[in-house]
């Protein structure tokens, strides 16, 4: 796998993985963000990891991108199969049903699928967290089978709430907040993935794995009424 140093001026470096398989690329960049951590350099502030690379954000009075690029080089020779980064296991809670999946005859009408048999599969299916980006908190899933994949929208939506579960290119991803898509709205789930307030705002987190579990409508109202206060010990078991 061929590995790319990108300058992002003077107080940033992103290391590029470059290679055809997403899963090795994405593990890749999650290797070296977990090793970083572990191991931080002089004057690292933060990096942030996404599909195939990672970018590092760096205080230019403490370090260099000279420097930063030497401990990246360092951690990299230390890497190997055995550092596969491996996150907790989420069951996340999702109602699939009325207003909550307005797309989701559109999206068996694409596929030739019952949504009962669309829903099945995606509770059924282990799905990684690549990465968070967009918005703050806004987990990217991978992968679902082939036969539930669908293009983006021709035409995009101006407004979707938060919570909604949406889907195009054979992924996932879950809004944090209201926002405009150009994916097909399958789903919503009551869980608050972005808490500006809380000591650890973002609950998902690149390398956690996902499991849809099923709600009834009911329920989804019940527990978006309490979702400030939602805890990880009350996710389906």
């Amino acid at each position: 796998m061929q590995t790319r140093f990108l300058p992002c001026g003077d107080t940033g470096l992103t290391v590029e993985f470059d290679g055809t398989d997403q899963r090795a690329t994405n593990a890749r960049a999650l290797q070296l963000h977990a090793a970083l951590a572990e191991d931080r350099p002089e004057g690292l502030i933060e990096t942030v990891p996404s599909y195939r690379s990672l970018t590092i954000h760096y205080d230019p009075c403490r370090t260099s991108q000279d420097r930063i690029t030497q401990s990246v080089q360092a951690a990299l020779a230390r890497l190997s199969e055995s550092d596969l980064v491996a996150g907790r296991l989420w069951r996340v809670p999702v109602c699939f049903e009325g207003d909550c999946a307005p797309d989701l005859q559109e999206v068996a009408a694409q596929t030739g699928l019952s949504p009962d048999r669309i829903v099945k599969t995606l509770t059924e299916v282990e799905q990684s967290v690549y990465m968070l980006g967009f918005a703050p908190g806004q987990p990217y899933l991978g992968d679902l089978p082939e036969a539930l994949s669908v293009p983006r929208r021709k035409n995009p939506v101006p407004h979707v709430p938060a919570g909604s579960v949406l889907t195009a290119t054979a992924r996932t991803v879950i809004y944090p907040v209201d926002n405009p898509t150009g994916w097909y709205v399958i789903g919503r789930t009551p869980l608050p993935l972005f808490r500006p307030a809380a000591q650890d705002p973002v609950w998902l987190k690149p390398g956690d794995r996902v499991r849809f579990a099923a709600i009834p409508l009911p329920e989804f109202r019940d527990m978006f009424a309490r979702r400030d206060s939602l805890t990880a010990e009350e996710l389906p078991a």
